[in-house]
């Protein structure tokens, strides 16, 4: 009786490696394979999510598939492929790939990692993410990997398409009908961003290490034309992968911002090399929670060397970076630039004037910063002469002085008038009203 099929590619994958241990001095030989990771650039930390995330050598327990010849995972439900199950389908773009667990997840590109939830149990109240990780490519671009059974990541770390980030697992899966496979689905604009079809994926197969593409490689231009639990993919492994990888754009110079009334203009110098896209990432920060805001991402051609933000919030800290895309992916972000929005204060109105014959005193209602904390005031007091009123004589009042000035020695029985600005890194205010007052005999 002939040994089964999972057992018969295993007997064939030992045997090409003993062929392979076998051959002479000078005989062309399969490439060796390279280092578990490839090279993790701090100024190069991101590459696009573009290789196939499953590694692994076995062949697939689910050997009473009708896919024909041996496999390494299923492709389940996709976007609609699967709307004919009322338990399965996704309606967005993701791809659930059935394999076994404990099978190598490996980062679809480069890019910094995160731990997204760690909940090993199965679920009783429909399907969740379970454990999950994702990945930030940068630019807004992230890959998010669900249902883990174990992770092998630390948070934060900088990871390659040749990094094992975890293990394949059925955690989140319903308890009823619990299953091993790999959720795995990229977005943009964030970790909460929208999903989109992540196109062919690239994958190494076998000792020879090719590179080719799936799922164009079992026969189908889209994911979500694969049938249903029909159609299996090869093993894979990471061996022709480059150990260094096409290179990002450079991180953009120094950027530059100034602000006005409820905007923000953000400017960076252009690219070393071709960009096709430049992403500009925003935070916020909220008084009221003590924190910032997700980031929000605005996409702009790559020749744009500026933006005006419009329709902000006075006196808030926004908070801008920026990098640039080629066809490997996303640059390195800039530092980050604060840019906080103004308008000059709101022009201030009299409370209280009062007179002797030697002294004028002048009281005001504060302004209001719009956005900008107010410095000071400048005070104005002129007299009328019989030839007409005297130009303006001014005096400076910090912020800390509060809100009255008094002016001393003043002619007696004499008509003055007086007014005041408020002034801000924003720029002063209009003048009060003029306020007429006579001194005293």
């Amino acid at each position: 009786m002939p040994p089964p099929r999972r057992q018969r590619t295993v007997q064939v994958l030992m045997g090409l490696a003993l062929v392979a241990a076998l051959l002479p001095v000078g005989t062309a030989s399969p490439p060796t394979a390279q280092a578990e990771a490839a090279s993790v650039s701090t100024a190069h930390p991101f590459s696009d999510p573009v290789w196939y995330p499953l590694r692994t050598s076995r062949v697939s327990g689910w050997v009473n598939q009708p896919d024909s010849g041996s496999f390494s995972a299923l492709v389940s439900c996709v976007k609609s492929n699967c709307s004919f199950k009322s338990n399965d389908p996704h309606g967005y773009w993701a791809i659930d790939f059935i394999a076994d667990r404990g099978d190598s997840v490996h980062a679809a590109g480069s890019g910094v990692v995160h731990v997204g939830g760690i909940n090993g149990g199965c679920s009783n109240s429909g399907t969740t993410a379970g454990t999950w990780i994702w990945v930030d490519h940068g630019g807004g671009v992230v890959s998010r990997y669900q249902h883990l059974s174990d992770i092998n990541v630390r948070e934060g770390q900088l990871v390659t398409p040749k990094t094992k980030i975890a293990e394949v697992g059925g955690s989140g899966s319903p308890c009823a009908a619990p299953v091993d496979y790999l959720h795995f689905e990229v977005r943009r604009g964030g970790v909460g961003g929208e999903r989109y079809n992540p196109g062919q994926l690239q994958a190494c197969l076998g000792l020879n290490a090719t590179r080719v593409t799936f799922p164009a490689y079992v026969g189908y231009q889209s994911w979500d034309s694969v049938p249903y639990r029909s159609k299996g993919l090869p093993a894979s492994n990471s061996d022709c992968i480059p150990r260094s990888l096409p290179k990002t754009p450079n991180r953009p110079g120094a950027t530059s911002g100034s602000y006005g009334d409820e905007t923000a203009t953000l400017s960076w110098p252009g690219p070393s090399t071709v960009a096709d896209r430049v992403t500009v990432s925003v935070r916020i920060y909220r008084p009221s929670l003590g924190r910032y805001s997700n980031p929000e991402f605005v996409q702009l051609p790559g020749s744009a060397r500026s933006y005006r933000f419009t329709n902000l919030i006075n006196g808030l800290r926004y908070v801008y970076r920026v990098s640039y895309h080629n066809g490997a992916g996303n640059g390195a972000w800039t530092a980050d630039r604060v840019i906080v929005p103004g308008a000059p204060p709101t022009q201030p109105t009299m409370r209280r004037l009062v007179a002797t014959s030697t002294r004028i005193g002048y009281a005001w209602n504060q302004s209001q910063d719009n956005g900008r904390a107010v410095t000071g005031y400048t005070v104005s007091i002129r007299r009328l002469k019989s030839a007409g009123w005297t130009a303006w004589f001014a005096s400076e009042v910090p912020a800390s002085n509060g809100t009255t000035y008094n002016w001393f020695t003043r002619t007696p029985n004499s008509p003055y008038q007086v007014r005041v600005r408020a002034n801000s890194a924003a720029g002063p205010s209009i003048w009060s009203p003029n306020s007429s007052i006579t001194t005293d005999s």
